[in-house]
């Protein structure tokens, strides 16, 4: 090693051995297409600015990215929207949580990892099929599915969309707070500025015996002396003097107390701007499906205000919501079990107060699983358990947008009119007015009634069909007429959502069966209707505006009294085509395939493994539904004895399934809010009345 050399040296010249010098100067003492050895270097490093030089080395070597390539990626990658938060969410939950339920099986490998997988996909999803009998896992992974059941709830995720978009309002909030105080800081010195200018100049003309005091903006006390001289003349005043103490400083508990509240959303909402939007309304500036337009900067702030306050509220009532039923659902339904069906939870090695409250759980969150492997088919006879388990299935999905405005009207109509209650009346008010400015589950008076005749026609129907096409089927005429009667309405209401089965499936009509299997397929259709038409962008998100429905509409003759109710029954009949159109391909082409992978079961056995019984099989998991023809000789769903790929297939469905029933990305009650929605409100304001102009100048 030659004298002067270090370590470090040799180092850099082992890692360094090609370094390219930048330019001939002797500044730099590089040069390009040379080559340097490692005691060149070291001498390099040893003369002046030593660490200089290193780091110069080390900044040549590094490999540089390109500024741009951030944004050359983001065109690549799709946009942040709800729908691929959502997918990512399941996706991941159901890959990680599969794992952790196939590892903690006893013994260890009892349960495969594609069922394990399938069985978490089904609870996350709602679909409740099972390939394996939930009875048979051990409790930590019934806990497991315990848990999926209500973290895939939709009641759940939309509780959690709320709480984030109220978050969104805190930053838009402090800002405007922030901005505030900086212009009254502003004001305040520039009229202490001023008051100081004014009082140098006229001090002495100034009578003590005259002092007025008044308050500023800042609500700070000023003492202001007037000359009695002036005011004896009839002189405008205009000699002002401020209490130097009191003008100097900013009162020290008022500063205390403000930075506090100077930020805080409630604060803000609730002194500077009233929660009231009926001045608003009367000016005619609300579009349909509650699109406000033409508001000034004051107006739309207040609309925010407002819109804060409904989250705010829509923050507790959506949780104490779901926390109340599944509680009182669980205390109800575990004491019975564990009163009333010790044998049956006996019989599968379940305890009677666990397997009362999965039914609770499941039932509220229209999950057909059960700890008992013969689902509810062992309290077919019992009246309380069937109501309590039929409430809990209306109240956590199908008629939870009714159940939900049906406890907003009650508390608006028990909250007495006075000053206290003020604030919330408004709030709820808007809340019952424009839903869907706010929440994706609750909708106007209209669509609300739409839906609930809806569900109540539907349920007529399964109930009808029940009890007409099996009025000679053996195992339903054993029941008394009772008991039938209270069976076939509970399998109505399970048909389309939890799919618990109080009879077998399989023992039933044909025809019935291929009654179920249209019920499931549309059993997402009356709430993704309904909130697709109630959507506050309905035509941005279909491309197509109301005036030129109505143009068609002259043109073809319809009367004009009755154009409004026509381009509304318009816009319900396109959402259906294309909910139609956006299913069908996806389900016709996982059949296809679960019949090419199921050809050599079909051919031992075409009875069980017929191709009606795999179309009700993969309906009822695009359905989310989890009604099963079963097997001959097992618990479990009918899928449970299929090939591996066939069963990924069905979890496919089941995850595509999951999704078909969620607000499109153009939707207000699932976007954060920000400047780009007022911008988009506007702007369909202008087209709307733009196509209209068009519209009138055609007909003249």
């Amino acid at each position: 090693m030659q004298r002067g050399t270090k370590p470090c040296h040799l180092i850099l010249f082992i890692l360094l051995p090609n370094l390219t010098p930048e330019s001939p100067s002797p500044s730099n003492a590089f040069r390009p297409q040379t080559y340097f050895t490692g005691v060149q270097i070291a001498k390099m490093l040893t003369t002046s600015n030593l660490y200089t030089r290193a780091a110069n080395i080390l900044k040549a070597i590094r490999p540089r990215i390109p500024r741009n390539l951030l944004p050359r990626l983001r065109r690549y990658l799709p946009q942040p929207r709800f729908l691929l938060f959502h997918w990512t969410y399941f996706i991941t939950t159901c890959m990680v949580s599969s794992i952790i339920f196939w590892h903690f099986s006893t013994p260890h490998g009892n349960v495969s990892y594609v069922d394990s997988l399938f069985m978490i996909t089904a609870a996350m999803t709602q679909a409740g099929l099972n390939t394996i009998n939930p009875s048979s896992i051990n409790t930590f992974q019934q806990c497991m599915l315990f848990g999926h059941i209500i973290i895939g709830n939709p009641i759940f995720i939309s509780a959690f969309v709320v709480y984030v978009r109220k978050r969104a309002f805190h930053p838009r909030f402090k800002k405007a707070a922030e901005e505030k105080e900086r212009n009254e800081k502003k004001t305040h010195r520039d009229l202490i500025i001023w008051q100081s200018s004014f009082t140098a100049s006229t001090e002495p003309a100034v009578h003590p015996r005259h002092t007025l005091h008044c308050a500023s903006n800042s609500s700070h006390s000023h003492s202001l002396r007037v000359d009695p001289r002036l005011s004896s003349r009839g002189t405008k005043v205009h000699t002002v003097d401020v209490d130097r103490k009191t003008q100097s400083t900013l009162n020290h508990e008022d500063t205390l107390r403000g930075s506090d509240e100077s930020h805080d959303p409630k604060c803000i909402c609730r002194s500077s701007l009233p929660g009231d939007t009926r001045n608003i309304e009367r000016r005619g500036t609300v579009d349909r499906n509650a699109q406000f337009h033409s508001l000034s900067l004051e107006e739309r702030e207040r609309l925010r205000c407002v819109e804060y306050q409904a989250l705010r509220l829509l923050s507790y009532v959506v949780p104490i919501y779901i926390f109340a039923f599944q509680l009182c659902g669980c205390v109800i339904l575990g004491t019975y079990v564990a009163c009333n069906g010790q044998s049956a939870a006996n019989a599968n090695a379940v305890k009677p107060w666990w397997a009362g409250v999965f039914y609770a759980i499941a039932a509220f969150n229209n999950v057909g699983m059960s700890l008992l492997d013969a689902s509810v088919i062992p309290f077919q006879r019992s009246r309380f358990f069937l109501c309590v388990m039929g409430v809990l299935m209306l109240a956590g999905n199908t008629a939870y947008p009714v159940f939900l405005r049906l406890i907003l009207r009650v508390t608006l109509y028990l909250l007495p009119a006075n000053e206290k209650t003020k604030s919330w009346r408004e709030t709820i008010s808007f809340i019952l007015k424009y839903p869907r400015r706010v929440y994706t589950n609750l909708f106007p008076s209209a669509q609300s009634w739409w839906l609930f005749f809806v569900l109540l026609i539907l349920n007529a129907i399964d109930w009808t069909a029940f009890e007409v096409l099996n009025r000679n089927n053996p195992v339903v005429a054993a029941l008394p007429i009772g008991y039938r009667l209270l069976d076939g309405l509970f399998q109505s209401l399970a048909v389309r959502s939890s799919g618990f089965a109080v009879v077998p499936i399989g023992s039933l009509a044909v025809g019935l069966q291929a009654s179920y299997i249209v019920m499931m397929y549309i059993s997402a259709f009356p709430m993704a209707i309904t909130m697709r038409n109630s959507n506050v962008y309905e035509e941005r998100s279909l491309g197509i505006y109301a005036p030129e429905i109505e143009e068609v509409h002259r043109e073809n003759g319809f009367h004009t009294s009755n154009s409004v109710h026509i381009t509304r029954l318009y816009f319900v009949r396109t959402q259906i085509q294309r909910q139609l159109g956006h299913d069908l391909w996806f389900v016709i082409a996982c059949m296809i395939l679960v019949v090419w992978f199921e050809t050599d079961n079909y051919e031992k056995d075409p009875m069980t493994y017929s191709i009606f019984n795999i179309i009700f099989e993969v309906v009822s998991a695009y359905g989310c539904v989890g009604l099963s023809i079963g097997l001959p000789n097992q618990d479990y769903s009918f899928c449970g004895a299929w090939h591996t790929l066939a069963k990924l297939i069905i979890c496919a469905l089941m995850l595509r399934g999951r999704h078909r029933g969620l607000p499109v990305a153009i939707d207000k009650a699932v976007q954060l809010p920000g400047e780009q929605q007022e911008l988009i409100e506007e702007e369909d304001h202008d087209i709307r009345e733009a196509r209209s102009r068009q519209g009138s100048r055609t007909i003249v």
